[in-house]
């Protein structure tokens, strides 16, 4: 059994992950790309799927789409999606502690798994490419993106395992307004002190 994608058509843009699940839907996934004319796989099943008169899936997925919270960051709530075969859990995502993502992926052992990862690219980001590790092994992702996300598809042997998805950058704890805030604060407090300790000059001289 797999899963498909909805689409509002306005919402319609490659690789959107506003889903739901159907579970009336078969097909392959060979190929990836936004044609889905590329060699190999990436989760989307490569045929689209109409799921009612005028309303064509393009980009129909492979499996569950899981939804987690990673946090307000200045303002924003962001979401990390995942499209696996496997049981996802233990989530983690702390800009303090470096940029990477952590998860567990768990299936019948002997089996193949694989992960299709939707990272916002305000959320965590990497100018040297991107590692992908599972159980301390480096795995090589296939890496698409959009204006907005970068996609990250992988697979593995199933058994129980950790998979760290590491970048460079990640958002900044404190908002880029507070910094500024912060550093105002800062001068005007200095300024304060430097006209005090001025004035207090002037009427020791007279």
């Amino acid at each position: 059994m797999v899963f498909a994608a909805f689409l509002k058509p306005q919402l319609e843009p490659k690789l959107s992950y506003r889903r739901k699940l159907l579970s009336n839907l078969t097909g392959v996934d060979t190929k990836s790309g936004p044609n889905q004319n590329i060699a190999g796989s990436d989760g989307i099943i490569d045929a689209p799927f109409s799921l009612y008169t005028n309303n064509t899936d393009s980009q129909p997925l492979t499996a569950p789409l899981i939804f987690f919270d990673a946090g307000i960051w200045e303002w924003k709530q962001y979401f990390v999606n995942c499209v696996s075969n496997s049981t996802v859990s233990d989530f983690y995502f702390n800009p303090l502690e470096g940029a990477f993502i952590r998860f567990t992926v768990t299936g019948d052992d002997g089996t193949a798994g694989f992960c299709r990862v939707t990272v916002p690219k305000g959320l965590l980001s990497s100018e040297n490419g991107w590692n992908v590790v599972v159980n301390d092994e480096a795995v090589t992702p296939t890496i698409s993106e959009d204006s907005s996300s970068i996609y990250l598809y992988f697979t593995y042997n199933h058994s129980a395992k950790t998979v760290e998805i590491i970048g460079t950058d990640a958002i900044p704890e404190f908002p880029s307004w507070t910094i500024l805030l912060i550093l105002l604060l800062s001068v005007t407090t200095i300024a304060v002190i430097y006209r005090c300790s001025i004035r207090k000059h002037i009427q020791q001289r007279e």
